[in-house]
């Protein structure tokens, strides 16, 4: 009467007799349902992803699931697309519905975007003009001529463009150096 655990199998029937300390009682069949609490894991092929870009999350180690940010989704695989830097977390459901004591943690950090601002512009026969493909952090550049600076001085007309990298994400930029049109005098009074 006095019971508070029980440590029987999976499966094992127990009959309870169930009275109201009077004329009255009942005896109640129960099939116990036991299984390991469940350890929640979860891993993600990248933990760095570039704004806009989408990461899959799998958790493991239940039958379904439990997201602190989702209720409609109990599954073990999900695409998350975060705007900004995200931990997740999820607990574990076993098959007997026990919960993991402890929720797996992972989190998921987004890079800001490369910008740049580079501008072409015109040049004369045999001047230079100074192409600046703009810094940011951990920018590392590979220009269409070869060269990996954040600037290039370059003297010829034609479509320069630029990939820059953060170590995460790639993005390229293009510009145009265009020959200047050389002033002619046509009348002179």
């Amino acid at each position: 009467t006095n019971l508070t655990t029980y440590s029987g199998t999976d499966g094992q029937i127990l009959y309870v007799l169930v009275s109201n300390g009077a004329f009255c009682s009942k005896i109640a069949t129960l099939t116990l349902r036991k299984e390991e609490t469940p350890t929640a894991l979860i891993t993600a092929p990248r933990l760095k992803i570039c704004a806009g870009e989408s990461v899959l999350l799998t958790a493991t180690g239940g039958v379904t699931y439990q997201w602190s940010d989702s209720a409609a989704t109990t599954g073990g695989i999900r695409t998350v697309s975060p705007t900004q830097t995200t931990t997740y977390t999820v607990y574990a459901i076993g098959a007997q519905g026990c919960k993991s004591l402890q929720p797996a943690r992972i989190t998921i950090e987004v890079v800001p975007a490369i910008v740049s601002n580079l501008k072409g512009g015109h040049i004369c026969q045999g001047d230079k003009i100074i192409l600046d493909a703009g810094s940011g952090p951990g920018y590392s550049y590979q220009w269409s001529n070869g060269e990996t600076g954040q600037s290039i001085t370059v003297s010829t007309p034609g479509e320069y463009s630029v990939m820059i990298s953060n170590g995460v994400c790639s993005k390229e930029f293009k510009t145009q150096v265009i020959k200047a049109v050389i002033p002619e005098v046509i009348k002179v009074d």
